[in-house]
């Protein structure tokens, strides 16, 4: 499992000034732009949600812009047994993140899925799509 923030420390000086240090992970650190990336964690997530998203923004902080999701491998070396409700459900928090990245302009709306080989909208994407490759939307500015 990735952790990305395995420890933040904050202290308080006597001057009431705030000082906050983070541990992150070597991915974030490396990746031009990392904290682009929406709100996801604003309520606790259940498990298996909380592994698929830490198993989107692995891919998606790499180097490459072409971001590939391999559900299927993520299914198969998952640490445990999942009944089919459970690997559905999965399948359809993948969706629903890649969902979420393209309508905050982060992935492109065109996936090609690997099995067939085929362009489909992002909106018409389903748990039987196992292997997909987005294009994340670079907008960089420099000032």
């Amino acid at each position: 499992m990735l952790v990305t923030i395995p420890e933040v420390k904050v202290t308080k000086s006597q001057q009431n000034i705030w000082s906050v240090e983070i541990w992150i992970a070597k991915e974030f650190l490396d990746y031009l732009h990392p904290f682009i990336f929406p709100d996801l964690f604003k309520e606790k997530l259940p498990r298996h949600q909380f592994q698929v998203l830490f198993a989107i923004i692995k891919v998606y902080c790499s180097n490459d812009i072409r971001t590939e999701f391999k559900i299927q491998q993520f299914l198969e070396n998952y640490p445990s047994v999942l009944s089919n409700q459970q690997k559905q459900r999965i399948k359809q928090y993948f969706i629903q993140y890649l969902q979420i990245l393209n309508q905050n302009q982060r992935l492109q709306n065109k996936v090609l899925d690997l099995s067939p080989k085929k362009i489909l909208n992002m909106n018409d994407l389903t748990t039987s799509h196992l292997n997909v490759i987005a294009s994340e939307n670079i907008d960089i500015k420099f000032t």
